[in-house]
């Protein structure tokens, strides 16, 4: 390749299912090397496969992309409307005595079929995995063209990259196995020869391949789970590529000026949940208040009923800002702050308000509030810390069956902005409640506390 040479990748995706993970690496990590060298990216729908292809398939695949802000510069185009020019470099073979037909018709056609070399070796110079060499006498007949009609996958693909121009074929290293197929293909056709760089899989945390049984795999998950795209695009990035010192978050026009193909390792990379869970936790706790609550309103539409929930719905998510990690975890973090009723944690009644004394003190908490002319933080701050002295009680005995009282949960954010949040009405209801279920010994638990 000279130096005037445009870089170009493809992503190529089957159409088959929702874009999985390791997918939409593939999709980055071409999409930051033509970024990277000022290149192009062509997106190819591979859609040959008629029976499991679909338009619901594609239409999530193009909005996972424009979710990761993953753009292309020369497609989609969809390989099932392409078979004549499969057709034709097929017979090309054929008439030259490097293909045969099949004797055996399923279709409206007879396959095709690329006779391969008895001997010989191909080899193949990886970018990632340097030089690997693969025996022709291990190498089957490869299928051209289907009896259907159809283009088998290792043809489609040769001929597609040539005519489109592919400069660089990064993809998976499930595909190395098929690269000495199409390196036989690239010669008989006559076409230049692309670079390839083989991309270790992603692997769950057992370092077997990702996939379902270690969890969702679809980027369409991880969307709608709430968490930000600007941090699963910086978490995948980081997948098996790393920018050579001990960055872990960066904004994508750092990881393009650092992005290169050689610094891809060689070894499977481990999808680690609970570090994505943080770094797109790091990112919210940089969000604006306003910017955050508007991607977390979608999350708590149906709570947002009322004048005074949607008044007070800032200063809520304000409050729980710092222990975000994705968006939807704001609906089981706040859902007590707007809900007319609510239900307890079977757990955190057990330990607060189960003990001896409970009643006594929540009897005094309730004067306290209901006594409050001017309900503010500080002014009921005050009011606890007499209550505390005139009690002779520790300060957790006071306020954690005050907070399970009017939260439902044992873990709530700072207890005198949570009282305030929740409002001197609400609160006088839900602690005389508590006060009555403690006497009857029957709460509404949540379901599976």
């Amino acid at each position: 390749m000279n130096d005037t040479t445009i870089v170009k990748a493809r992503f190529a995706p089957a159409p088959t299912g929702y874009l999985h993970v390791g997918g939409a690496r593939t999709a980055l990590f071409n999409w930051l090397y033509v970024r990277r060298n000022k290149g192009k990216l062509v997106l190819r729908i591979e859609d040959t496969d008629a029976v499991r292809s679909t338009e619901e398939s594609t239409k999530a695949i193009f909005e996972s992309l424009k979710w990761l802000g993953i753009d292309w510069d020369e497609g989609p185009f969809f390989q099932s409307g392409r078979k004549e020019i499969y057709r034709k470099h097929a017979e090309d073979l054929l008439a030259k005595g490097l293909a045969y037909e099949s004797d055996e018709v399923k279709g409206n056609h007879k396959a095709i079929i690329f006779k391969v070399p008895e001997s010989g070796k191909v080899a193949i110079q990886d970018i990632i995995h340097d030089k690997v060499e693969f025996d022709c006498s291990f190498i089957k007949d490869i299928v051209l063209m289907k009896s259907d009609g159809t283009a088998a996958y290792n043809f489609a693909c040769v001929v597609d990259d040539c005519l489109m121009g592919i400069t660089h074929v990064i993809r998976g290293d499930d595909h190395l196995s098929n690269t000495p197929k199409q390196l036989l293909l690239y010669k008989a056709l006559g076409f230049k020869v692309p670079q390839f760089a083989h991309v270790p899989l992603i692997l769950g945390p057992d370092a077997s391949r990702l996939s379902k049984r270690h969890g969702a795999t679809s980027v369409e998950h991880y969307r709608k789970e709430g968490y930000l795209d600007k941090a699963f695009v910086n978490f995948l990035s980081l997948l098996g590529w790393a920018p050579g010192d001990d960055r872990e978050k960066m904004s994508i026009d750092e990881i393009i000026e650092a992005f290169s193909l050689d610094r891809i390792g060689k070894k499977g990379a481990i999808f680690d949940l609970k570090k994505l869970q943080w770094l797109n936790g790091v990112y919210i706790r940089e969000m604006d208040v306003k910017e955050l609550c508007s991607y977390c309103r979608g999350y708590l539409e149906s709570l947002l009923d009322t004048e005074e929930n949607k008044q007070k719905y800032e200063f809520v998510i304000a409050l729980v800002q710092e222990r975000l990690k994705t968006f939807a975890e704001v609906v089981p973090l706040t859902k007590f702050f707007f809900a007319k009723e609510i239900k307890y944690g079977r757990k955190a009644v057990k330990k607060y308000l189960l003990k001896d004394g409970v009643l006594d003190v929540l009897d005094k908490v309730l004067s306290v509030i209901e006594d409050a002319d001017d309900f503010s933080i500080e002014n009921l701050e005050k009011a606890f810390v007499a209550l505390k002295e005139s009690l002779n009680v520790s300060n957790a005995k006071l306020i954690h069956p005050v907070r399970v009282s009017i939260t439902g949960i044992a873990a709530s954010p700072p207890i005198f902005e949570t009282i305030v949040a929740v409002g001197k009405d609400a609160c006088i209801k839900r602690i005389k409640d508590a006060m009555s279920f403690i006497k009857s010994g029957e709460f509404p638990y949540e379901l599976g506390e």
